[in-house]
C-alpha cells in the first residue's frame, strides 16, 4: 500500500504537467495575443508616465526599448503635444541635432521643447505590432480555423517595407508616417497569416501527444 503512494504522487505531478500542457495548446492565442498587447501598452506608457510626471519608469521603459528600436524622433508618434509626428526639419532647431542619425536613441520627452511625448518605439513598429495584435484577436475570434499563406505571401507582404525603409538609407528620399504605418501595417497582417497558422498546427499535435500521454492509475 505505502508503495503505491510515490507513484500515486508521480502520476499526479505528471497528470498536472499535462494539463498545464493541454490548457496551453487550446489557448496559446491567449498567450501570444497578450504579450503582444502588454508590450505595445508598454511602449505608450512611457510617454503617458511622462505626462504623469513618473519620470523614473518612464526613462527606464525609453531605455529598454533601445534594444528593439532606434527611436528617431522624426519618425515617431507623439502623444501631448500640439502635432502626432514631426518631420526633421521641425525637430532639428529645437535639439540642435545636424542630421538624421544625431537622434538614434535619443526619443523626445523634454516638455519644454513644445512637441510632447515620444512613443517608446518608431511609427513603423507601432504600426507593426498592432496590426499583429488585431490581426491575432480576429484570427483567435474566428476559430482559428484560418489556412496559412505561404512564404512567398509573407515575402510580398514585406516588400513594401523594405522598399519603403531601405530607399531612405541612401538619402534618396525620406518617408512620411502614413507611408510607414501602412507599409507596417501590411507586413504585420502578414506575419500573423502565415505563422499563426503553422504554429495553432504545431500546438494541436503538442496536445494531441499530451493527451496520449496523460498518466492513469486505479484507485
Amino acid at each position: 500500500m505505502e508503495s503505491d503512494q510515490p507513484v500515486r504522487r508521480e502520476d499526479s505531478v505528471s497528470r498536472f504537467v499535462n494539463n498545464v500542457v493541454l490548457w496551453s495548446t487550446r489557448h496559446w492565442t491567449l498567450f501570444l495575443n497578450g504579450i503582444v498587447a502588454m508590450y505595445v501598452a508598454l511602449a505608450f506608457s512611457a510617454p503617458l508616465l511622462m505626462m504623469a510626471g513618473l519620470d523614473g519608469p518612464a526613462r527606464l521603459i525609453y531605455l529598454l526599448f533601445h534594444a528593439t528600436c532606434h527611436q528617431l524622433p522624426q519618425r515617431s508618434f507623439f502623444l501631448g503635444g500640439p502635432a502626432v509626428a514631426y518631420s526633421f526639419d521641425q525637430i532639428a532647431p529645437l535639439t540642435g541635432a545636424t542630421t538624421g542619425l544625431d537622434l538614434f536613441w535619443h526619443p523626445i520627452y523634454d516638455a519644454s521643447l513644445g512637441l510632447g511625448y515620444q512613443v517608446a518605439f518608431c511609427q513603423r513598429d507601432t504600426a507593426i505590432y498592432l496590426a499583429i495584435l488585431i490581426t491575432g484577436l480576429l484570427y483567435s475570434a474566428t476559430g482559428r480555423r484560418w489556412r496559412p499563406i505561404p512564404w512567398w505571401g509573407l515575402a510580398l507582404c514585406a516588400v513594401p517595407i523594405a522598399l519603403d525603409g531601405l530607399s531612405q538609407l541612401p538619402g534618396w528620399r525620406e518617408s512620411v508616417p502614413a507611408l510607414r504605418a501602412l507599409t507596417g501595417a501590411i507586413f504585420g497582417v502578414g506575419v500573423v497569416l502565415f505563422a499563426y497558422p503553422h504554429v495553432n498546427t504545431a500546438m494541436r499535435e503538442i496536445g494531441a501527444s499530451a493527451a496520449d500521454s496523460a498518466p492513469t492509475w486505479q484507485a
